[in-house]
């Protein structure tokens, strides 16, 4: 049986439409702890994750104790946005299932998404417009690293080497970033990341 649609919709809006865990899109629910160990379909054990953190998950790569720390760091980085008047959560879900869709085409070897790009390009402008104007120092890494993880989805990182600042790995914890701006400490274990 299927989580709930209204269940997944609550968590993956609390999450702000990102990977609990690496920030990146698009993002699935999944238990924390399994049904067929007990584990329910209570807000409380489940989790967004992006396809390769909920791989790595259920590969064993990712602890139960790392994956519950990250849900509540992840939850806490974004609850302040959650009440912006610039959170659009209409945008951030039909960002989300265009990229899906977009994501599931091109596995299919579909070769003409130009379509979908190009509307889905659309529907970043209109929230980025808004973002744009919400800006400040607190807020600029997050929504860069969203704008960059998106570009890197959508398979541009050829175009552009972004590789010195997005996608770092804490050397310390195993964290992945998708922007590291500031003072190099990695905001899940408070180490030098590199």
């Amino acid at each position: 049986m299927p989580i709930p649609k209204k269940i997944k919709d609550k968590v993956i809006r609390k999450a702000s439409y990102r990977c609990s865990r690496c920030q990146s899109l698009p993002v699935e629910v999944c238990h924390i702890i399994p049904r067929k160990d007990g584990g329910t379909d209570d807000i409380k054990n489940l989790i967004a994750l992006c396809p390769n953190c909920h791989k790595m998950y259920d590969n064993g790569n990712i602890n139960r104790e790392q994956i519950i720390s990250l849900k509540n760091w992840w939850l806490k980085q974004v609850e302040p946005s959650l009440n912006s008047p610039y959170y659009q959560p209409e945008l951030l879900r039909n960002i989300d299932f265009k990229l899906k869709k977009i994501q599931m085409d091109n596995q299919q070897g579909i070769k003409n998404i130009q379509d979908e790009l190009y509307d889905l390009k659309n529907t970043m402008r209109n929230l980025t417009d808004n973002l744009i104007n919400s800006l400040n120092f607190k807020n600029i890494s997050s929504a860069v690293s969203g704008i960059i993880n998106l570009w890197d989805s959508l398979s541009f990182q050829n175009e552009t080497n972004f590789t010195n600042l997005v996608n770092i790995i804490c050397k310390n914890c195993g964290i992945k970033m998708g922007l590291m701006l500031g003072d190099n400490i990695c905001p899940y274990c408070g180490k030098p990341v590199r």
